[in-house]
């Protein structure tokens, strides 16, 4: 196990260097930035569903969190997001733009690899970590880090529902609100500091491979999509706005 595990770790971190490098120079295929030639076009609610599902399921399977209850504490923040980004998520969404077989594919294989690493490292939590600050700390910051995820998702809804233009094609608006009047992506914001609050939770290698994982995929998809609004909106859009950290970036 212990080979299999080492082994999905360098594969995550050979991964996320690789999905960095590719999102700095091209844009993610999918919503505002979707294109062809990135595979068959999937709907975006089947195609969400079942690549979210993947982590939650993997995890059930293969977490054994025995009488332990540091490992069921964090079962339960780990069951608690991905039960709600595939299926609530997905219910509540007005709509979703199509997604591609690549979008899906590379999900699925990366929810693979990293929900059975954070499983293994969950069920050899030492059952002790209850009585640490450290970890506390953690579940705090892992669930602000969500409320500002699911605050930011109802706000990008509530824009959803708005008119489309004469060729049924979705009509952008600038979001507004919340995190948003400084940050260009407050949803991606609040799903990085959610899982570093999981990296200090767990004090693991898994868990903080995650969090650099997320920072890795989020960041430069946060940089176009600040990118996009500047081009789109161009003096309409507040020119303080950050991209993806509060007055920093």
């Amino acid at each position: 196990m212990t080979s299999v595990f080492d082994g999905t770790i360098l594969f995550i971190w050979a991964y996320g260097i690789a999905a960095f490098a590719c999102l700095m120079l091209i844009p993610a295929p999918y919503g505002k930035f979707h294109r062809s030639g990135f595979g068959t076009r999937i709907d975006g609610k089947a195609g969400w569903l079942v690549m979210e599902s993947v982590a939650w399921i993997v995890f059930a399977l293969c977490a054994t969190t025995r009488s332990n209850p540091s490992s069921q504490c964090l079962w339960l923040l780990w069951m608690t997001h991905y039960l709600h980004r595939s299926i609530v998520y997905t219910l509540a969404a007005p709509s979703m733009s199509p997604t591609t077989a690549v979008n899906v594919a590379a999900a699925i294989i990366f929810n693979t690899a990293n929900a059975f690493v954070n499983a293994a490292a969950v069920t050899e939590i030492p059952s002790n970590s209850l009585e640490t600050a450290r970890f506390w700390i953690g579940i705090a910051v892992f669930a602000y880090g969500m409320g500002i995820n699911v605050v930011s998702d109802r706000t990008l809804f509530s824009l959803r529902k708005g008119p489309s233009t004469n060729d049924g094609r979705k009509q952008y608006s600038i979001p507004r609100g919340f995190l948003f009047e400084y940050i260009s992506a407050a949803n991606y914001f609040g799903e990085i500091v959610e899982w570093i609050g999981w990296a200090i939770a767990c004090n693991n290698i898994a868990g903080i491979t995650f969090a650099l994982f997320t920072m890795a995929n989020l960041v430069p998809r946060a940089l176009s999509t600040h990118k996009w609004y500047r081009e789109t909106f161009g003096n309409a859009y507040p020119s303080n706005r950050k991209a993806v950290i509060p007055f920093l970036l």
